[in-house]
């Protein structure tokens, strides 16, 4: 089975989570996230820039697991402006966003026995039975050679695998048992493993890991909105705005999601008002 982290302005939001603000001493959080669902990078890191290299993970096959990361469609383009179609998310202000760069660092992925344990409080599962660690950096902007859980227009790239229950004795997963599903988002680390980042996108990481950031988001707006914009001004002068905006935003939001919710399940039932199922099975094949 392949299973991935989605990770896209802020996260999802139907994991158990907790996060830190968006501005000074980050504090560590907890979140429960829906599962999406590898690696373009060189197994090398780039010369001098103090991280870690990283080798592509091998597929394990039956009965293990393929751990893809992906920013799902738009984290790959933007917000097009006017949307291709009425379900496409869109500024309905007339603002055409694209992004250039989506840089973040993943870390603890764990698979947890019990996650219906208790339908109430989503973030409590018995112990974890397999972790990989990183922590690993990557632009989700640059996709991978993987399609994501999205469908043919996402991309994923892989950044771990278990073939067992790594910490529970080694055991194999049972194909009749859901799984807990949760990773890390944390700060800019030069221990990181560098999936795909560049030259030019290992200089922004290195501010990053000073300023203490977990996300970069770069890119382009651009104003095709036409005429439409009003104020209650009516001596306002739109016309002073620029139409082309060259943006950057680092976030500090250290997140751990816990205990995903998985569209794969459907349509078993899920626990009270949650959306879907929580946690995946491991298929035998």
């Amino acid at each position: 089975m392949r299973t991935a982290c989605v990770l896209l302005l802020g996260l999802l939001a139907a994991c158990s989570s907790s996060a830190g603000s968006s501005a000074g001493t980050p504090d560590t959080t907890t979140d429960t996230g829906q599962i999406s669902g590898n690696d373009t990078a060189s197994s090398d890191t780039v010369t001098g820039t103090g991280l870690q290299p990283f080798t592509a993970p091998a597929d394990p096959g039956g009965g293990g697991v393929l751990f893809t990361i992906s920013g799902e469609v738009l984290a790959l383009g933007g917000y097009t402006f006017p949307p291709a179609t009425a379900d496409d998310p869109a500024f309905v202000d007339g603002w055409d966003v694209q992004f250039t760069r989506f840089l973040v660092t993943v870390d603890h992925v764990t698979l947890s026995a019990n996650p219906d344990k208790v339908p109430t409080d989503q973030s409590q599962t018995d112990a974890v039975v397999a972790q990989v660690d990183g922590p690993w950096a990557v632009d989700l902007h640059k996709g991978g050679p993987l399609q994501g859980k999205g469908g043919s227009d996402e991309q994923a790239v892989a950044l771990a695998a278990v073939k067992g229950q790594n910490k529970n004795g080694d055991k194999a997963f049972d194909a009749t048992q859901r799984y807990a599903f949760g990773f890390q988002q944390v700060p800019a680390t030069p221990t990181a493993r560098n999936v795909n980042l560049d030259a030019d996108d290992l200089k922004i990481y290195s501010q990053m890991q000073k300023d203490g950031v977990t996300m970069y988001v770069e890119g382009v707006a651009t104003w095709k909105g036409g005429a439409a914009c009003k104020s209650t001004d009516a001596t306002y002068d739109f016309t002073t705005w620029p139409k082309t905006v060259h943006f950057a935003f680092g976030f500090k939001i250290p997140t751990t999601y816990r205990n995903c919710q998985n569209p794969d399940n459907d349509p078993a039932k899920p626990l009270g008002n949650e959306e879907h199922e929580r946690g995946i099975f491991i298929k035998a094949n």
